[in-house]
């Protein structure tokens, strides 16, 4: 199993921001604001579009540290939904939908120097 405090890189060394690191997503801090439809994000601290769901709309559930720093980027605050990143849109129709952010891949290589043998050699995002 991969530990999770662990700070992954891409094969560029950059953050994996354009991927996520889990299934859920709650762990996504890319920069992505529109669905997989094309709709725009509503900013998580506006109620205008749509009213965020106060149950899990806090600063605690978003990677970002903050609701108002999570911007309108896709997220996954809610923690029953397990699913990939969503957002609130700006279309009054269409209150949520889910983003297009792909899973991190990750390739472990076996390294007879290191203690238990296997290591992450790398990510890529895809």
């Amino acid at each position: 199993m991969i530990n999770s405090r662990l700070s992954y890189v891409c094969l560029n060394g950059v953050h994996c921001a354009a991927c996520r690191e889990s299934t859920s997503g709650r762990d996504y801090t890319g920069t992505v604001n529109t669905t997989s439809s094309g709709k725009q994000c509503q900013h998580w601290s506006s109620n205008t579009t749509h009213d965020p769901d106060p149950s899990f709309v806090t600063d605690d559930n978003f990677p970002d540290g903050s609701v108002s720093a999570a911007e309108n980027y896709c997220r996954n605050p809610d923690p029953d939904h397990l699913e990939g990143v969503w957002c609130y849109t700006m279309d009054p129709g269409v209150e949520r939908e889910p983003c297009d952010i792909p899973l991190c891949f990750y390739r472990a290589e076996f390294d007879t120097r290191s203690l238990f043998g296997w290591y992450i050699a790398n990510i890529e995002c895809k």
